[in-house]
């Protein structure tokens, strides 16, 4: 019985609770975060964003940051999974 309690838990419980409430909150914000950085400014900001010099470096900076933060995330979520079916 304690093995059944245990083997759900780890494969229903742990990564829908994980997804639900850490990975779905952060990928559904992000939409909105990149819509307000981008367009609740006023018209000479936005175009400062892409007329300045270094902008492009800046924006692929911007982006590899997101992207080696977004592989850390899933890498938690696998260990979190990993750690679920120890359990």
């Amino acid at each position: 019985l304690f093995d059944r309690i245990r083997r759900y838990l780890a494969q229903e419980v742990v990564p829908t609770a994980l997804r639900a409430g850490f990975l779905t909150p952060c990928h559904d914000q992000l939409g909105t975060a990149v819509m307000l950085e981008l367009f609740a400014c006023a018209d000479d900001d936005f175009m400062n964003k892409f007329s300045m010099a270094g902008t492009i470096q800046s924006l692929k900076a911007q982006r590899q940051q997101v992207s080696v933060r977004a592989e850390r995330l899933v890498n938690c979520q696998k260990e979190f999974e990993a750690i679920a079916l120890c359990l």
